[in-house]
């Protein structure tokens, strides 16, 4: 019987989205503060920055940046 993989551990930060590395599939993500999922992959740093900005100001939310390998929270 195949192992389901783990969900990774939402980001603790409501009222935030961060950027962060997606070393499985390469690339960037913008995960919201209290999820798992990501709301969107990107393929660089700066498309996922630029991307983020857009959302957080239509959210209100605050855009948090992390270092690639870096983990949120």
């Amino acid at each position: 019987m195949a192992k389901k993989a783990a969900k990774p551990a939402p980001i603790p930060t409501p009222g935030t989205h961060h950027v962060v590395s997606n070393p499985k599939r390469g690339g960037w993500d913008i995960i919201r503060g209290g999820s798992s999922r990501p709301s969107g992959h990107y393929a660089t740093k700066q498309e996922a920055i630029a991307a983020g900005k857009k959302l957080c100001q239509s959210q209100g939310t605050k855009l948090v940046v992390h270092r690639a390998g870096e983990t949120a929270g």
